[in-house]
Protein backbone atom coordinates (compact mmCIF):
# COMPACT_ATOMS: atom_id res chain seq x y z
CA UNK A 1 0.00 0.00 0.00
CA UNK A 2 1.26 3.48 -0.86
CA UNK A 3 1.93 5.90 1.98
CA UNK A 4 -0.46 8.91 1.75
CA UNK A 5 2.40 11.34 2.52
CA UNK A 6 4.18 10.16 -0.62
CA UNK A 7 1.08 10.93 -2.68
CA UNK A 8 1.05 14.49 -1.33
CA UNK A 9 4.55 15.08 -2.71
CA UNK A 10 4.13 16.43 -6.25
CA UNK A 11 7.39 14.96 -7.54
CA UNK A 12 6.63 11.49 -6.19
CA UNK A 13 3.14 11.66 -7.70
CA UNK A 14 4.57 12.77 -11.02
CA UNK A 15 7.05 9.87 -10.91
CA UNK A 16 4.15 7.46 -10.31
CA UNK A 17 2.23 9.05 -13.22
CA UNK A 18 5.29 8.60 -15.45
CA UNK A 19 5.54 4.97 -14.30
CA UNK A 20 1.90 4.37 -15.35
CA UNK A 21 2.61 6.00 -18.71
CA UNK A 22 5.75 3.88 -19.13
CA UNK A 23 3.74 0.72 -18.53
CA UNK A 24 1.22 1.80 -21.17
CA UNK A 25 3.98 2.63 -23.66
CA UNK A 26 5.71 -0.70 -23.05
CA UNK A 27 2.41 -2.56 -23.47
CA UNK A 28 1.67 -0.72 -26.74
CA UNK A 29 5.17 -1.30 -28.13
CA UNK A 30 5.23 -5.00 -27.25
CA UNK A 31 1.68 -5.50 -28.53
CA UNK A 32 2.64 -3.88 -31.82
CA UNK A 33 5.78 -6.01 -32.10
CA UNK A 34 3.89 -9.19 -31.24
CA UNK A 35 1.03 -8.58 -33.68
CA UNK A 36 2.62 -6.71 -36.58
CA UNK A 37 6.39 -7.24 -36.59
CA UNK A 38 7.25 -9.14 -39.79
CA UNK A 39 10.74 -10.11 -38.66
CA UNK A 40 9.42 -11.90 -35.61
CA UNK A 41 11.77 -13.32 -33.02
CA UNK A 42 15.51 -13.20 -33.52
CA UNK A 43 17.39 -16.32 -34.54
CA UNK A 44 19.12 -16.80 -31.17
CA UNK A 45 15.86 -16.94 -29.23
CA UNK A 46 14.16 -20.16 -28.19
CA UNK A 47 10.65 -18.81 -27.70
CA UNK A 48 8.11 -16.96 -29.80
CA UNK A 49 8.22 -13.95 -27.42
CA UNK A 50 11.89 -13.07 -27.86
CA UNK A 51 12.79 -10.12 -30.10
CA UNK A 52 16.04 -8.34 -30.59
CA UNK A 53 16.34 -5.98 -27.61
CA UNK A 54 17.46 -3.08 -29.80
CA UNK A 55 14.25 -3.41 -31.85
CA UNK A 56 12.22 -3.33 -28.64
CA UNK A 57 14.10 -0.21 -27.46
CA UNK A 58 13.59 1.52 -30.83
CA UNK A 59 9.86 0.78 -30.77
CA UNK A 60 9.54 1.91 -27.15
CA UNK A 61 11.20 5.25 -27.95
CA UNK A 62 8.99 5.64 -31.02
CA UNK A 63 5.82 4.85 -29.06
CA UNK A 64 7.06 7.10 -26.22
CA UNK A 65 7.31 10.08 -28.59
CA UNK A 66 3.96 9.35 -30.26
CA UNK A 67 2.17 8.76 -26.93
CA UNK A 68 3.36 11.91 -25.16
CA UNK A 69 3.03 14.09 -28.26
CA UNK A 70 -0.51 12.91 -29.02
CA UNK A 71 -1.83 12.91 -25.45
CA UNK A 72 -0.32 16.23 -24.33
CA UNK A 73 -1.11 18.06 -27.56
CA UNK A 74 -4.74 16.97 -27.92
CA UNK A 75 -5.78 16.41 -24.28
CA UNK A 76 -3.17 18.32 -22.18
CA UNK A 77 -2.63 15.20 -20.05
CA UNK A 78 -1.47 11.60 -20.30
CA UNK A 79 -3.30 8.67 -18.75
CA UNK A 80 -0.85 8.63 -15.82
CA UNK A 81 -1.26 12.39 -15.30
CA UNK A 82 -5.03 12.04 -15.47
CA UNK A 83 -5.11 9.25 -12.86
CA UNK A 84 -3.00 11.32 -10.44
CA UNK A 85 -4.75 14.62 -11.12
CA UNK A 86 -2.20 16.50 -13.26
CA UNK A 87 -2.51 18.45 -16.46
CA UNK A 88 -0.06 20.35 -18.67
CA UNK A 89 -0.50 24.10 -18.85
CA UNK A 90 0.88 26.40 -21.50
CA UNK A 91 -0.20 28.96 -24.03
CA UNK A 92 -2.01 27.06 -26.79
CA UNK A 93 -0.99 28.88 -29.95
CA UNK A 94 0.43 27.86 -33.32
CA UNK A 95 3.76 26.97 -31.65
CA UNK A 96 2.10 24.65 -29.09
CA UNK A 97 2.64 21.49 -31.18
CA UNK A 98 6.35 22.22 -31.62
CA UNK A 99 6.74 23.02 -27.91
CA UNK A 100 5.07 19.72 -26.98
CA UNK A 101 7.37 17.90 -29.43
CA UNK A 102 10.42 19.64 -27.96
CA UNK A 103 9.17 18.86 -24.43
CA UNK A 104 8.82 15.19 -25.36
CA UNK A 105 12.31 15.00 -26.88
CA UNK A 106 13.93 16.82 -23.94
CA UNK A 107 12.50 14.17 -21.62
CA UNK A 108 14.74 11.66 -23.41
CA UNK A 109 17.83 13.38 -21.93
CA UNK A 110 18.79 11.02 -19.08
CA UNK A 111 19.63 13.80 -16.58
CA UNK A 112 16.27 15.51 -17.10
CA UNK A 113 14.74 13.49 -14.25
CA UNK A 114 17.13 15.21 -11.81
CA UNK A 115 17.02 18.67 -13.40
CA UNK A 116 14.42 20.05 -10.95
CA UNK A 117 16.99 19.64 -8.16
CA UNK A 118 19.26 22.33 -9.65
CA UNK A 119 16.57 24.79 -10.73
CA UNK A 120 15.54 27.60 -8.35
CA UNK A 121 11.89 27.27 -9.43
CA UNK A 122 12.02 23.47 -9.16
CA UNK A 123 11.17 23.00 -12.83
CA UNK A 124 12.36 20.16 -15.01
CA UNK A 125 14.29 21.09 -18.16
CA UNK A 126 11.37 19.99 -20.34
CA UNK A 127 9.18 22.52 -18.49
CA UNK A 128 11.69 25.36 -18.21
CA UNK A 129 12.81 25.30 -21.84
CA UNK A 130 9.31 24.99 -23.36
CA UNK A 131 7.37 27.07 -20.81
CA UNK A 132 4.79 24.28 -20.60
CA UNK A 133 4.47 23.06 -17.04
CA UNK A 134 2.73 20.20 -15.31
CA UNK A 135 0.30 21.37 -12.64
CA UNK A 136 -2.09 19.79 -10.24
CA UNK A 137 -5.55 20.02 -11.82
CA UNK A 138 -7.06 21.24 -8.54
CA UNK A 139 -4.79 24.30 -8.67
CA UNK A 140 -5.75 24.92 -12.30
CA UNK A 141 -9.48 24.69 -11.50
CA UNK A 142 -9.15 27.06 -8.52
CA UNK A 143 -7.67 29.87 -10.63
Amino acid sequence: MINKNILKNQYARRAIAFYFDSLIITFLALTYLFLFDREGPTIECDTLFCWNTSRIAIFQVLFYIIYFLFMEYFFQFTIGKRILGFSVAGEKNKMFFWKILMRTLIRLIPLNIFSFLVDNNRLFWHEKWTKIITQNKKKLNAS
